[in-house]
């Protein structure tokens, strides 16, 4: 599974990290859904951190389609809603 992390570069992830993500998603759309913009932050600092120790960075000058694009670490909650909107829209 490849794995974009805006800003940071692409990620190549075995499927046991796959599986770990899942679960993270699951909890940072509940975050979303709940407005915890503390929660949010804390579990996107654990997904962005499980990718990047877990991970295989992919060289820079190779582009290949993504599975799976993360926010940086630092995003806001409304600036990842404001990313999932526009996405929607597209």
């Amino acid at each position: 599974m490849i794995v974009r992390i805006l800003g940071d570069g692409q990620f190549e992830i075995d499927e046991a990290t796959a599986k770990r993500l899942e679960t993270l998603d699951a909890d940072l759309d509940a975050c979303m859904q709940a407005k915890d913009e503390k929660r949010f932050d804390t579990i996107l600092s654990s997904i962005v951190g499980e990718v990047h120790n877990s991970g295989k960075p992919l060289d820079p000058k190779r582009f290949l389609p993504s599975d799976l694009v993360l926010p940086p670490i630092g995003a806001t909650l409304e600036e990842v809603r404001a990313l999932l909107d526009s996405e929607r829209t597209s």
